[in-house]
Formats: C-alpha cells, sequence, structure tokens
C-alpha cells in the first residue's frame, strides 16, 4: 500500500511540474521567483521529538501581466499522538503538492485557483481538493504588513466544500530583524475523515535576515483539533530559507 501510494504521488508531482512550467511558454517573457526552505523542529511535548521538513516554492510571472503561475512542493514530518499509546508522541511523515494560477485584482489583493494532492505516509489519510479563493496584503504603517487568505476547498473524491483560512503579522523591529504572527483555522476533509475536521494552528517568532536571500527565523508552532485531543502537539522550529 505505502509503495503504490509514493507512485501515485510521485506521479502527480511529476505531472503537476509539466504542467507548470509548460503553461507559461506561451509568453515571451518570464519573471521568476522561489524559496527554498529548511525547518527544524524539537517536540515541545513532554516526550522530546526532534525532526524536520524542507519546502520548495516557484513562481513563475509573465513580464507585466497580471497572471502568474505558483508551485509548492514540501515534505514535513510532524508529531501526533496518532500512534497505538496515546501517550506517546510520533512522527508523522508527509507530502504536498500544490500548483495555483493568481491574478492580480489590484495591488493588494488576488484570486486564485488551484489544485493539491497530500499524502501521509504513516497514517493512511491520502486526498486531493480543487481550491479557489482572495489573497490580500497590505502594509497600514511603514513597518508592519499584513496578510489573509481565505479559501473554499472541494474534495476530489466528493463530498461538502470546505474553508481554510489564514492571518498573518510582520513588524520590522530593526533592517535585520522582524517579528512575525501567523495564525490559521481552517477544516481538513482527507481520506479518513467522515466528515470535515476542525483545526487551529497558531505560530509565534523572529526572523533575521543577514543578507538579501538568506534569512533564518526561531519561532513557536501550536496544532490543535476541535474534538480531538489526540491531534494537539507543539514545537520550537528553527527556519533557514533562501530566496532566489
Amino acid at each position: 500500500m505505502e509503495k503504490n501510494l509514493l507512485v501515485n504521488y510521485m506521479a502527480k508531482k511529476v505531472l503537476f511540474a509539466f504542467i507548470f512550467l509548460m503553461s507559461p511558454l506561451c509568453y515571451a517573457a518570464i519573471e521568476t521567483t522561489g524559496s527554498y526552505s529548511i525547518t527544524s523542529n524539537v517536540s515541545a511535548e513532554n516526550s522530546k521529538k526532534y525532526y524536520f521538513s524542507h519546502k520548495f516554492q516557484f513562481n513563475l510571472k509573465p513580464e507585466g501581466s497580471k497572471h502568474s503561475f505558483e508551485l509548492r512542493d514540501e515534505n514535513y514530518l510532524e508529531a501526533s499522538f496518532h500512534g497505538s499509546d496515546p501517550n506517546e508522541v510520533i512522527v508523522e511523515n508527509k507530502a504536498e503538492t500544490q500548483l495555483n494560477y493568481n491574478y492580480a485584482i489590484n495591488e493588494n489583493l488576488s484570486w486564485f485557483v488551484g489544485g493539491l494532492h497530500h499524502s501521509n505516509y504513516t497514517i493512511r489519510d491520502t486526498y486531493g481538493w480543487y481550491l479557489t479563493g482572495l489573497s490580500a496584503s497590505v502594509s497600514p504603517l511603514d513597518l508592519t504588513s499584513i496578510t489573509a487568505s481565505l479559501t473554499a476547498n472541494q474534495r476530489a473524491q466528493g463530498g461538502r466544500i470546505f474553508y481554510d483560512a489564514s492571518f498573518g503579522v510582520e513588524n520590522t523591529i530593526h533592517p535585520m530583524f522582524t517579528l512575525f504572527a501567523s495564525f490559521h483555522r481552517y477544516e481538513n476533509f482527507g481520506e479518513t475523515d467522515i466528515s470535515p475536521s476542525k483545526k487551529l494552528e497558531y505560530e509565534l517568532g523572529v526572523n533575521h535576515r543577514p543578507s538579501g536571500r538568506f534569512s533564518f527565523g526561531l519561532s513557536y508552532f501550536k496544532h490543535t483539533q476541535d474534538d480531538d485531543s489526540l491531534d494537539t502537539f507543539s514545537a520550537y522550529r528553527l527556519r533557514s530559507t533562501y530566496l532566489f
């Protein structure tokens, strides 16, 4: 079963990447940006666990256009209490690939539509979503930026539409240091969910950018699920990011 899941995931990943890279070729000039980040985590629970994750993001934008394409590929480990012993933390191995088409309505507001594929190699939970939504970014003060997004998701396997909402604030306290806070309230509708489950996440931390391309962040992350005490975990994170 795990081998088949891995083969299916890799096949869909290659398909997403092919569509992503081929779609914009009809344009003469393309602006490319992206990032690669590695995050080390240490569980804040009584049973300490150490685990890593990495994420790749790539953006293509036709020069002078309001259209853009975004690819996110992520493999991450998360601590949870979903093992055979509810008092013992286990580490789940997960992977996601997401492809979005974005349209800039104005300088602060964008509309997006796309697809996502998720695999959990530790616990059986593999699914695909279609999604659409709005994202906004504003700077009410010179040194403060606010981002927010609201997404409607539809599981490829059927079921009702479910939501995903996020909000983030970043404040520059020094040319090389910023404080940040992010909040994520969402529903999850996967392979093993009878109905969408409601989850809440938040992260608080500080980022240090020693150069234009490198940054490092130290933060505290907390995840909870309504009506499921087993789906609760927290971690201290150290993240390094390279922009290209």
